[in-house]
């Protein structure tokens, strides 16, 4: 028996062969990498991704660039913090990391201390 496909027909065994779907990965490789140099966020990782639309790719891709920018400690204290609070903007996360750097790492002394270069 031959079946119509649009204008021209095509005999069954001229057919592509169809059956199930390839299994999909549901993690994809910007998550497999923060899974691996950040084990205390898998909380905050599942969070994100329920709020990102589609396979939040963009959102993974933006934190695993935070997380080869900034130091560990002063990252980890953002995000916990963002995921006691539902905070999942990761530009206002930066800004929060920045602001900690800011107090602890760049500290300027303003006093004369008698040591004058002049």
């Amino acid at each position: 028996m031959i079946e119509p496909t649009g204008r021209k027909y095509r005999l069954p065994e001229h057919r592509y062969p169809r059956g199930p779907a390839s299994p999909r990965s549901d993690s994809t490789p910007e998550e497999k990498l923060l899974r691996e140099r950040l084990l205390e966020v898998g909380e905050y990782l599942q969070a994100l991704k329920k709020r990102s639309p589609g396979r939040s790719t963009l959102a993974l891709r933006r934190l695993l660039q935070l997380v080869n920018d900034y130091p560990r400690a002063p990252l980890l204290e953002a995000l916990r913090t963002a995921l006691a609070y539902g905070l999942f903007d990761l530009e206002r996360v930066e800004r929060m990391i920045l602001r900690k750097l800011a107090r602890e790492y760049f500290q300027i002394h303003l006093g004369h201390d008698g040591d004058d270069d002049e």
